[in-house]
C-alpha cells in the first residue's frame, strides 16, 4: 500500500495531518485571525483569483 498520494508530496509546513475520512470544516476556519494569516502567507500567493470575465478587461494578458 502506498504511503500518501505521490502526486502531492508531504510538506513540512502543512497544517496537521489530513483526516482519514471526510469531516466537517471547523467553524474556526472562518473566524480565526491566525488561520486567515496562514491563508495570506501560504495559499493566496500561489493561486489565481477570478474577479471578472475576460470581456470586462480592457487589455487581457
Amino acid at each position: 500500500m502506498l504511503a500518501g498520494n505521490p502526486a502531492r508530496p508531504h510538506r513540512a509546513d502543512a497544517i496537521g495531518t489530513p483526516p482519514a475520512r471526510p469531516t466537517l470544516v471547523p467553524s474556526e476556519r472562518y473566524v480565526s485571525p491566525a488561520f486567515a494569516q496562514l491563508e495570506v502567507e501560504r495559499m493566496w500567493p500561489r493561486v489565481w483569483q477570478v474577479a471578472c470575465t475576460v470581456d470586462h478587461v480592457a487589455e487581457p494578458g
